[in-house]
């Protein structure tokens, strides 16, 4: 997956997008798609032209992190009616070899605040169960905070999608890292 940083040195610069707009020419939804890495592409020479103001390189601004997350709509309800799992995987993507994991989130809602909890789904795993935990912490050991946040937000959309609920105040706890 490929990630932007744009927000993140805008940020630590102090500069606003309407700002990077203005001195650039580039366009404000060209930018805002960008840093908020829902652009699917970007022209030469509108990398070139950030970095040079930037003064940064492709390598500052572009991440590349070996990981997809695919979010199931496969929705189970459970007995009680706050509470609701939602059936997914992250696939981690490494040289030639992927890696799918199952997992599943457990959703608890009440009225103001939504607690999803990740959970590491050992029971569809059949062989090395404890190998492949151990290969998927180290895998999130390793990501940038950015990244995660960029990932919560993913799940907390397609959570927000499946069950019609916005406006909540949302926790993840990812219990198996």
């Amino acid at each position: 997956m490929l990630r932007c940083n744009l927000s993140v040195l805008l940020a630590e610069r102090n500069i606003k997008i309407t700002k990077l707009s203005k001195d650039t020419g580039i366009s404000r939804t060209t930018l805002t798609a960008l840093s908020s890495n829902h652009s699917q592409g970007i022209q030469f020479d509108t990398l070139n032209t950030i970095c040079n103001y930037l003064a940064v390189s492709p390598n500052d601004l572009l991440e590349y992190i070996p990981f997809n997350v695919k979010i199931e709509s496969d929705r189970i309800h459970s007995k009680q009616k706050s509470t609701d799992y939602y059936d997914g995987t992250i696939e981690i993507l490494d040289k030639n070899k992927s890696f799918v994991f199952p997992i599943y989130f457990h959703v608890s809602m009440d009225s103001y605040q939504i607690s999803i909890d990740v959970l590491f789904d050992e029971e569809k795993i059949t062989e090395n169960a404890d190998i492949q935990t151990n290969l998927l912490k180290s895998y999130f050991a390793k990501l940038p905070v950015t990244f995660l946040h960029d990932l919560e937000s993913d799940i907390v959309n397609a959570i927000e999608d499946e069950s019609g609920t916005d406006d909540r105040i949302y926790t993840l706890n990812w219990d198996f890292l």
